[in-house]
């Protein structure tokens, strides 16, 4: 949760780094296509917009299923909220002395150790962690946490967790478990298991008869998951990592 930082809806990660402010990344004051940002990879999009995207879109991560754009590993998506409203113990947001809400083993320790289940007994760490602010600065944080979730709100906006603790005075810490923020921070995902997820295997066979204006190349899915497949096909570019969305598509 630590080291990788994706505004929300990006499947490409931006990483932490050791200087511990300032503007870090390469950064476009513009907000762009969902085409241009998988172009566009290393740079930090919509730079002091609230959202990055140009049109808004609520369905690049989702909690039904798993997306192209979720930076997940296969079988894990992007958490979804819910799985946050047991870490107090009336699924509010609280300010002020959170021990007294908290479902959490232990004191702070740069984190909590929230309980995940009724009896008590697992615990999940979630750490401090750094940020990228909406205008691309960089900020470490030692005592405050920062999470996406999958879940969108609306308007460029998506739900997130927040949580601080001032080890000084604790009246001055709070913990959001209903929050939002737009899209164009830079916050770290947690993935969780995907129950929905489904195995499917495309298989090429090689690429042949390669010439300066055509090749043959053949393909088939091997296993479709149980999944009803509804186009079979190649995408090709004269540019690398060609997606559907620009690329010339051969069904």
């Amino acid at each position: 949760t630590q080291g990788l930082f994706y505004q929300w809806g990006r499947k490409d990660p931006f990483t932490r780094h050791k200087q511990t402010s300032g503007n870090l990344y390469t950064t476009n004051n513009n907000r762009v296509s969902i085409v241009e940002s998988v172009q566009n990879p290393t740079v930090f999009e919509g730079r002091g917009k609230t959202g990055w995207e140009e049109t808004a879109n609520s369905s690049l991560w989702m909690n039904s299923q798993k997306t192209i754009y979720d930076p997940c590993p296969s079988g894990y998506k992007v958490s979804s909220r819910e799985i946050w409203l047991g870490f107090t113990n009336d699924s509010e947001n609280h300010y002020g002395d959170v021990e007294d809400y908290l479902r959490a083993s232990g004191t702070f320790d740069k984190g909590w150790k929230f309980l995940i289940d009724e009896s008590g007994d697992n615990t999940a760490y979630y750490p401090a962690t750094d940020l990228v602010y909406y205008n691309g600065d960089y900020r470490t944080r030692d005592s405050e946490s920062y999470l996406w979730s999958n879940s969108y709100q609306s308007d460029r906006r998506a739900n997130i967790l927040r949580f601080y603790y001032n080890v000084d005075n604790s009246a001055d810490s709070w913990i959001y478990i209903h929050a939002d923020e737009n899209t164009s921070y830079g916050f770290p995902v947690r993935c969780m298991k995907d129950d929905h997820a489904v195995t499917i295997v495309v298989s090429v066979s090689g690429i042949t008869g390669i010439t300066t204006s055509s090749a043959s190349v053949n393909g088939y899915v091997s296993v479709d998951g149980s999944r009803t497949v509804s186009r079979r096909g190649f995408v090709c570019s004269i540019s690398s990592d060609p997606v559907i969305e620009s690329g010339m598509v051969v069904e």
